[in-house]
């Protein structure tokens, strides 16, 4: 478990990356009924991408939870962008 080999740049800019990028589905998720297969999609769907992205990186599974973290965080904060429900 050595941890030395990573840039923390590249950790910091994929753990931003997944912060910015999970902000829409939390916007999105925030106007969904819970529960429903489009609430599950919010905020499942951007996973793939963010798992690839820490594949790409060569982080190892060791670093899931500092991205589990940016992503809860931007689905939290993406959840509060004020998005017109009924537009119309």
């Amino acid at each position: 478990m050595d941890f030395s080999n990573h840039s923390p740049i590249l950790l910091a800019a994929l753990l931003a990356t997944t912060f910015v990028l999970t902000l829409p589905f939390g916007a999105w998720r925030a106007t969904c009924r819970k529960f429903t297969v489009k609430w599950w999609l919010a905020i499942h769907l951007v996973i793939p991408f963010i798992f690839l992205m820490r594949r790409w990186g060569g982080f190892s599974y060791w670093y899931i939870p500092l991205f589990l973290t940016s992503t809860v965080l931007g689905q939290i904060v993406g959840g509060r962008i004020p998005v017109n429900k009924h537009p119309g």
